[in-house]
């Protein structure tokens, strides 16, 4: 599936949130957003059973969400955003035990993107190095394990193409890459976007 992104030009940083369930989300405004695995999503039995799956696997509360929504991309990977719900706003002095925002250039911020999201090494410090480049009008295209392609958005030529995960940039290649070494270059677009996050955090959700 693929749709097109217009960056807003009064888009707000987003802080980076890591929750006492051990998972990280991008949040604005009060809204966490991200891709969670959620294993047994397909067998939940009502929407309101699934909607509490979704909240539990993200901030490990089945009411830590409110006023969200969701996309099932498959194999237990969904898309969600939703409001921070109550019970993980705390007071000021139990605040770090629930929510701890943390430093996009921090180790710990890369070891995170690590383990969350089941990068290598090189593609956690490509993000790392990139969380501030700005595109213009994009075209998406989401794929089942929470990867996107990215490139420029018709009639414009595509200069570029970029893997991303939840925004986040892994990889990316400009026109005369694929121009010089167009089999070099097709073969790591595709290694790139066909690595599966969804046995790792899968294995993570179990835990």
């Amino acid at each position: 599936m693929s749709e097109e992104v217009k960056p807003s030009s009064e888009a707000k940083q987003p802080k980076w949130m890591l929750l006492k369930n051990g998972k990280m989300w991008k949040m604005v405004d009060g809204r966490i957003s991200g891709i969670v695995a959620v294993p047994d999503y397909e067998a939940a039995e009502s929407l309101e059973h699934r909607l509490d799956m979704i909240s539990d696997a993200a901030t490990g509360f089945s009411c830590g969400l409110t006023d969200f929504g969701y996309q099932y991309l498959g194999s237990g990977l969904l898309k969600f955003s939703g409001t921070v719900g109550e019970i993980l706003v705390a007071d000021d002095e139990e605040e770090d035990e629930v929510m701890q925002e943390l430093d996009p250039s921090s180790e710990a911020f890369r070891q995170q993107l690590i383990k969350q999201y089941g990068l290598l090494e090189v593609e956690a410090r490509h993000a790392c190095d990139n969380m501030d480049t700005e595109y213009g009008e994009e075209t998406v295209v989401q794929l089942a394990n929470g990867r996107e392609i990215r490139t420029t958005v018709y009639p414009e030529e595509a200069s570029y193409v970029r893997v991303c995960i939840d925004g986040l940039e892994l990889a990316y290649w400009v026109n005369d890459e694929w121009h010089e070494k167009t089999e070099d270059v097709m073969g790591a677009i595709i290694g790139a976007a066909r690595r599966d996050m969804s046995r790792e955090t899968k294995e993570q959700a179990t835990c």
